[in-house]
């Protein structure tokens, strides 16, 4: 007895359709949902920053009698001239408000387009009052 086999062999049509469908729908939902994790894994930078920047003003303060008023004078993690980036380069230190002899506000500005996506944490910003410090807006600093 001979066996008759089908020359014709691989996937139909309707097969691969449907297997793109479901890598679509796959990819629809995981790519938003990965994008929001990177934007919440580089405010760490802006932290960084923040904290570093806070370091240099209490060095600064020690020498001095009063906070630093311009970026300038928070070297490290700011150089003496040019914009004060963050070591990845998603955030921006503005220059420091609201000084006084026993306070001072840091902010880190979103730079990266990445980051400017990510709403409610476009300004992550630290505050000194005597010895009281502040972290705003709470939920980008993970509190």
């Amino acid at each position: 007895m001979q066996r008759r086999f089908n020359r014709y062999r691989g996937f139909t049509l309707i097969e691969l359709l449907i297997a793109v469908a479901i890598v679509a729908i796959l990819a629809a939902v995981a790519i938003p949902s990965y994008q929001n994790y990177v934007r919440k894994g580089r405010r760490a930078d802006a932290q960084a920053l923040l904290q570093a920047a806070s370091i240099a003003q209490e060095k600064y303060r020690l020498n001095n009698t009063t906070y630093a008023t311009a970026t300038s004078n928070l070297s490290p993690p700011c150089p003496t001239s040019g914009a004060c980036l963050s070591d990845q380069g998603n955030y921006t230190l503005a220059t420091p408000t609201s000084v006084t002899a026993s306070s001072y506000t840091l902010t880190a500005n979103a730079s990266s387009t990445s980051q400017l996506a990510d709403t409610g944490c476009t300004a992550i910003v630290y505050a000194v009052s005597g010895t009281t410090i502040t972290y705003s807006p709470a939920t980008c600093w993970g509190k």
